[in-house]
């Protein structure tokens, strides 16, 4: 009679390597379909939970309107879920209308824009135009900061009108030179500034004065004294032209 040796381990069937595996691959594939869902749902999700809420804050929409803005930055929002706000403020400032922009982030999934429009604080057109051209390639106007900007469509404005060579600096001169001679000549209203090799100046009613290239203030100052004599001879001067460009003098035409 046999005993049994109870040290002595019991026969066990031993696992294929096929049968180790199947186990692993289950699990594997399970983990790679779970990840490829998950991956899928986010993608399909993403725009809705990240997706960009714009609040826009516009000074005046007459002249920019929300629309236009939005069309400008889109293709910004559409390159990142996180675009950039330095690019955005860029893009916006370089439309003709938008004097300053302001973007911020309120929130992960919202931007706040803060629009100033440009102001009309003179008319302007080209000095290669004709006075009958109101096209927007002859027109455009001059801020209160004196920067000259040509939007696609013009406004209208009675503002008065600065006429010059299309140059932002010569323009901004023009600004400046404009409220100077304005000062000398109060209580009367300068109309039109002609600022190209010589400077003209048409006063209100229908007076226009040649300063020429030098000694502006000086002929201004002797133009308003002259004009004062004038309309105390005759109050029916209806048109008149005064060229103040003589060494020793001034010449001057006049219509009833």
């Amino acid at each position: 009679m046999h005993k049994l040796n109870p040290f002595k381990p019991k026969n066990r069937r031993r696992k294929t390597a096929l049968q180790i595996l199947i186990p692993v691959v289950k699990i594997l594939t399970l983990g790679a379909l779970l990840t490829l869902g998950g991956w899928q749902l986010y993608n399909l999700n993403m725009d809705k939970w990240l997706a960009l809420e714009l609040t826009w804050e516009i000074d005046d929409e007459r002249l920019n309107p929300q629309a236009r803005l939005q069309q400008a930055v889109q293709p910004l929002l559409e390159q990142s879920y996180q675009p950039d706000l330095h690019k955005i403020k860029q893009t916006l400032e370089q439309l003709p209308w938008v004097a300053q922009a302001k973007v911020q982030r309120d929130a992960l999934d919202k931007i706040v824009i803060t629009i100033n429009s440009q102001d009309i604080a003179m008319r302007w057109r080209d000095a290669r135009c004709q006075a009958s051209d109101t096209t927007a390639q002859c027109g455009g106007f001059i801020s209160s900061q004196g920067v000259l900007f040509r939007p696609v469509v013009l406004v209208e404005s009675e503002q008065p009108l600065i006429i010059s060579d299309a140059n932002p600096a010569q323009a901004k001169q023009a600004f400046i030179d404009y409220a100077h001679y304005q000062q000398i000549l109060t209580p009367m209203v300068l109309r039109t500034l002609i600022k190209t090799n010589i400077d003209t100046l048409i006063v209100k009613p229908q007076t226009t004065v040649v300063l020429g290239n030098q000694q502006q203030d000086v002929r201004l100052e002797d133009f308003k004294k002259a004009y004062q004599q004038l309309i105390k001879k005759t109050k029916k001067v209806k048109t008149a032209t005064f060229d103040m460009r003589y060494p020793k003098g001034f010449s001057v035409d006049y219509d009833f």
